[in-house]
């Protein structure tokens, strides 16, 4: 076991590339890119106008909850002329969050956020297309 790492090296033939191998191999890896980067702006794309349309019905879900609930007339109270605000604003608010259907807010919330991400993860991966096909 006492040998170097020189000696091993040593004894290493060297062999000759043919022509025209680098330009191969760096054309293959610009094709896998544009295809890696094509397949994400694809996906991506496909995933946001997926979260888009849940977006749009997880809000008239929540549109129609808060009409049922009687969430309007609540608030309605508070734009109020009369005095009805300043007298019963402890009951006016409890009554306010008790109508409010908040797990729909919580997954309307979720739903824009993934949208939001979806689109800005498919036009950067455009933008890579975009820079590959034309770098």
């Amino acid at each position: 076991m006492g040998h170097t790492y020189g000696e091993l090296f040593k004894n290493i033939k060297y062999v000759e590339l043919p022509s025209g191998f680098e330009a191969q191999v760096l054309s293959h890896i610009e094709a896998f890119q544009l295809r890696r980067t094509r397949i994400r702006t694809w996906s991506f794309g496909g995933a946001s106008l997926c979260a888009l349309a849940l977006t749009i019905l997880i809000g008239n879900s929540l549109y129609s909850a808060l009409a049922r609930s009687g969430f309007y007339e609540y608030v309605s109270l508070v734009f109020s002329a009369d005095g009805t605000l300043f007298s019963y604003w402890k009951e006016l608010g409890i009554s306010i969050l008790e109508s409010t259907p908040i797990l729909g807010m919580i997954i309307l919330l979720a739903a824009v956020t993934l949208c939001i991400w979806t689109c800005a993860q498919a036009m950067t991966s455009s933008r890579r297309h975009h820079h590959v096909l034309y770098a």
